[in-house]
């Protein structure tokens, strides 16, 4: 599936440009690797060349009071030049300056925030304030600099910034997920109601090559987490979910899961129409016979039977 792994780091290099996606559409022949280097250079000619001045600024705010500093962040800088400053800022103080700064500002100011340059700003704020910030910038649906903040505050606040929002947008935020470690935890703790949500938000949104996308990158018990949820969801959801695993031949992240779960689990995942047809069930048997893997093989030989019809 690397054809949507690369529309994810094209979406990622835009947000680090401040472009519209189509503007870097262009470069849609590089592999993600290359996309996610490319993306780095960028953000440090964004940061480096101009860091002694943000330097000046914030030292600038240090000359008065906090409160008035943190008025003069929100009316003169403006969200761009606030987040600059912040990533040059001293820690200390600009944890006591965003006890003056509201919500609504922060919020606006996190898309331009490289959270590994604030790491230590953000470990100190308060987490009712930084959960407050998190639902302003669920609100207007910035998935990316949601994405990048998951590694950066417990998961706990996490779970409480994204508590009531919408399911979909759980998965929009996960595509864009840089510490998989980090987004590893957080499924682990997800309730398994809430997992099923999100299947179910990205089959009628028709984003189920977006959730194999995010299969594909998660460590082997986080899938197996999310296809035991799937394996218990409505027929027409487990069919559309095999269909796009047939459709982008992404069986080989499925095998390692196939693995792990009961028979029972596999056979009701499984048993759905699209493992009635030729081409859907000749390409399983190839991937599995190409795997060589012999416990892949059992899983098959003993669910296949009970899938004829």
């Amino acid at each position: 599936m690397t054809d949507l792994r690369v529309r994810i780091e094209l979406v990622k290099l835009a947000h680090e440009l401040h472009v519209d996606p189509e503007d870097v559409q262009f470069l849609d022949v590089l592999s993600p690797e290359q996309l996610r280097d490319l993306r780095g250079l960028v953000n440090r000619a964004a940061y480096e060349p101009h860091e002694h001045r943000f330097r000046r600024l914030a030292s600038f705010g240090r000359l008065v009071p906090v409160p008035v500093a943190a008025k003069g962040t929100q009316v003169a800088l403006g969200p761009l030049v606030a987040a600059r400053v912040a990533a040059a800022s001293d820690a200390d103080f600009a944890v006591r300056l965003a006890d003056h700064i509201s919500p609504e500002f922060l919020s606006r100011l996190t898309p331009y925030l490289d959270p590994s340059r604030v790491s230590g700003i953000v470990s100190r704020l308060d987490d009712d304030l930084v959960v407050r910030v998190g639902h302003l910038t669920v609100g207007r649906k910035e998935y990316i600099p949601l994405a990048r903040f998951i590694s950066y505050v417990p998961v706990d606040t996490a779970l409480r910034v994204v508590a009531e929002a919408p399911p979909i947008d759980l998965l929009r935020t996960a595509l864009y997920a840089e510490d998989l470690d980090a987004l590893d935890a957080l499924i682990a703790e997800v309730p398994t109601e809430r997992l099923a949500d999100v299947l179910v938000a990205a089959h009628d949104a028709d984003e189920l090559a977006d959730a194999l996308t995010l299969l594909e990158l998660i460590s082997v018990p986080s899938r197996v987490r999310v296809v035991t949820v799937a394996q218990g969801l409505d027929a027409d959801v487990r069919d559309a979910l095999i269909r796009a695993v047939h459709h982008h031949d992404a069986w080989d992240a499925l095998l390692p899961v196939l693995e792990a779960l009961e028979v029972e689990q596999v056979v009701h995942l499984l048993d759905v129409p699209a493992l009635r047809e030729p081409d859907v069930r000749r390409r399983l048997t190839e991937v599995v016979a190409e795997s060589g893997d012999p416990a892949a093989q059992a899983v098959l030989d003993a669910v296949a039977p009970r899938l004829e019809g």
